[in-house]
């Protein structure tokens, strides 16, 4: 018997992904053999339950039996983390609250680009695409297990280029949510190659966008999915791209960072109550798009700052208009960004005061009329956006967003520094 294992792919982690852990209790329903065995069940856990609150209340010192590693507490602080490594060319799942290692898959010869999880365990057993270049530099697909990696289906092949991939929000009648590959071309490409995932795509057609950004050129483009009419290409893609928008930097902005918020993030509270009383009801578009530009009399055109500077551009995807536009004078970088809910927060070297700085952007729509309200998702503008600047004393090499469950506040924000210390941002 090993007394201990060392594991190389641990050295460089290329991705990481947070997923939930089942339930004992829903793994015991989805085996059950019929209703009856389903009934039997939820009565025994209400037992259960009922036996746990009189204990406690009998002795309330008694501690709770702790859970194993590969199930999910109350708080849902355990959790399987997805990740793989492209030097080492294996797969791993990493359980968050003991650091033990649950599991390894190794892909020989395989570059692997990313993990998508199109179904998660709530709806039974979970299903994660693996998206992978070859050593004879073809793209394959592999259908796995992420939270016990099992191969659910043999790897395929795929046809055609890659250009980018990315996971749509909505789900198809079984719980999977579709991954749509853009090729060089432009073809749109929809996996699971199923016929419940390509009805859900085509009843979602008209009211989905694609866009992409350019960082080396600074442009970006908005696209419409458009089904193809050429027969030769409809066999192998149905649809593809369409021009719709366009935004281009100036040629004295360098673009600096992009961040967009999470369609499928849940919102705890859609206003925010000010001290006097006013209610102030949140931007809640997911179809945001943050871009951080450094504007420096360096570059090539005609700037009228004598200093380096930075700028926030607040577009919205569907339409390719500006929403809000921020000049922050005597900034520069480095730059970080991350957007959630109706905020984003920014950070920047501050040349002209020497020192490190948060600037934090909070948009809100019109003031309610609560007998004629009408949301402003499709308007060009917001009614009131709000600003304010933190200090801080290290420079900021990460900035991420996350939410919790059963805290008082309801998300945060995380500044990781080259200390090897982090920050929370309360929101």
């Amino acid at each position: 018997m090993a007394s201990w294992q060392r594991s190389e792919a641990l050295g460089s982690l290329d991705s990481v992904r947070l997923l939930q852990l089942p339930r004992p209790e829903f793994e015991d329903d989805a085996h059950a053999a019929n209703e009856f065995e389903l009934l039997r069940n939820i009565v025994v856990r209400r037992v259960g339950m009922l036996t746990s609150i009189a204990n406690s209340v009998l002795d309330p010192l008694s501690r709770r039996a702790p859970r194993r590693s590969n199930q999910r507490d109350e708080f849902g602080i355990n959790k399987l983390a997805l990740t793989f490594s492209r030097s080492a060319s294996m797969l791993l799942g990493i359980y968050t609250g003991t650091g033990d290692v649950a599991w390894e898959l190794f892909v020989p010869g395989w570059s692997i680009i990313d993990t998508y999880v199109i179904k998660s365990v709530v709806f039974g057993e979970p299903e994660a695409l693996v998206l992978a270049r070859t050593s004879e530099q073809s793209f394959v697909l592999l259908t796995i297990n992420p939270i016990t990696g099992k191969r659910l289906s043999p790897a395929r092949e795929l046809t055609h280029s890659v250009q980018s991939a990315v996971l749509l929000p909505y789900r198809d009648a079984d719980h999977r949510r579709p991954l749509l590959i853009i090729d060089e071309q432009h073809g749109v490409h929809v996996y699971p190659a199923e016929a419940a995932t390509l009805a859900a795509f085509s009843n979602h057609l008209k009211s989905s966008m694609y866009y992409s950004v350019d960082r080396a050129a600074g442009i970006a483009t908005g696209y419409r999915y458009v089904s193809n009419t050429n027969a030769a290409a409809a066999t192998t893609a149905p649809w593809h791209l369409d021009d719709a928008w366009r935004f281009v930097l100036p040629l004295d902005h360098a673009l600096a960072a992009v961040a967009y918020p999470n369609a499928r993030e849940h919102v705890f509270s859609p206003v925010r109550v000010t001290g006097n009383s006013t209610v102030l009801p949140k931007y809640l578009q997911p179809n945001v798009l943050a871009i951080a530009t450094v504007q420096s009399p360096d570059n090539k055109g005609a700037s009228f700052l004598s200093s380096d500077s930075v700028n926030i551009y607040v577009l919205n995807t569907a339409t390719g208009a500006v929403l809000h536009h921020t000049l922050i004078p005597g900034a520069s970088g480095p730059v970080r960004l991350v957007t959630k809910e109706n905020w984003l927060i920014v950070s920047y070297w501050n040349a002209r005061s020497y020192r490190n700085e948060l600037a934090v952007l909070d948009m809100f729509e019109p003031q309610l009329k609560w007998n004629e309200y009408v949301s402003t998702h499709r308007t060009l503008s917001l009614s009131l956006s709000l600003s304010q600047y933190v200090l801080t004393p290290t420079i900021v090499s990460l900035v991420i967003g996350r939410q919790s469950h059963h805290l008082i506040v309801s998300s945060q924000s995380f500044f990781n520094k080259p200390i090897h210390s982090h920050q929370a941002f309360v929101s």
